[in-house]
């Protein structure tokens, strides 16, 4: 596959349907992808897409009776209370009154789907469900044979287990060696401080990937999150004007990313730089 070429701001208001496809990732599992799509008299194509986790869209009208959305909800109640407790709730209304473009447009965007549900930011949407695209959580051969999480899969998942587990637990040897951490002097003994941090990080991480392990949950995130491929006004690399005269071919892509209950959208959107 190609270099994406550029995407044009000014013409994506002619992308006026949407079409979700079901994309299937190399580690086996799939994704949704919301296209935005412009109807010709033969074909239905999508904008130009520099998403890590789709592609541009394009399909002759006589093999695709009709368009068709169908995004998932979640349900499950540990999932949703997740993205309440963890998403920055007063995000959206910041940088809407800082005149941000980017979250302008996207709430708009979001509206335009659901216009009766509330949008709420959830910072790192995007690395979780990367988790799961890239077959950290889930992975299946090439028979569709589920494989076991690997050691670097695992250390990588209990990493980002530990960012939504803030609370030290009452437990004696994890006690031990975060006192053993911090009574090393940074300044005199930089490489002790660190072997002694790796210590403590190492048996926190142990207790919450038996206590309070979130990868069900990062699971069911990943497999309901739409990946919206859109265009931004702002432009992302004035640079390459600046440097070469013309307009950088992502410049102005973007991704939506986001999940949707019965009441809101969680949602994280990407730029290119």
């Amino acid at each position: 596959m190609g270099r994406p070429r550029g995407v044009n701001y000014k013409t994506f208001h002619e992308y006026d349907k949407l079409h979700t496809v079901a994309t299937k990732m190399m580690c086996g599992v799939h994704g949704v992808t919301l296209y935005p799509i412009k109807e010709t008299e033969q074909f239905y194509i999508s904008p130009e897409v520099w998403s890590h986790c789709a592609s541009k869209f394009k399909m002759k009208k006589k093999n695709l009776p009709q368009l068709n959305v169908t995004i998932p909800t979640i349900t499950d109640k540990a999932t949703i209370d997740f993205l309440e407790e963890h998403s920055w709730k007063d995000w959206v209304n910041r940088e809407q009154n800082a005149e941000n473009p980017d979250m302008i447009e996207t709430i708009q965007l979001l509206k335009n789907i659901y216009p009766d549900k509330e949008a709420v930011f959830f910072y790192e949407l995007n690395n979780l469900v990367n988790l799961y695209y890239q077959g950290t959580l889930v992975s299946y051969d090439d028979n569709g044979n589920l494989e076991p999480m690997s050691e670097r899969d695992i250390e990588h998942t209990q990493w980002y287990n530990n960012r939504y587990n803030h609370m030290k637990p009452e437990c004696p040897k994890i006690d031990k060696a975060y006192e053993a951490y911090r009574a090393i002097d940074g300044k005199e003994n930089k490489d002790a401080k660190t072997a002694a941090y790796k210590v403590y990080a190492k048996l926190l991480g142990a207790y919450h990937w038996e206590h309070n392990n979130n990868v069900e949950t990062f699971k069911e995130i990943g497999k309901n999150c739409v990946c919206y491929p859109v265009a931004y006004s702002r432009g992302t690399a004035d640079w390459y004007k600046e440097k070469y005269g013309t307009v950088c071919s992502y410049a102005h892509a973007g991704e939506i990313f986001f999940v949707v209950t019965s009441d809101k959208i969680f949602f994280e959107y990407k730029r290119h730089y």
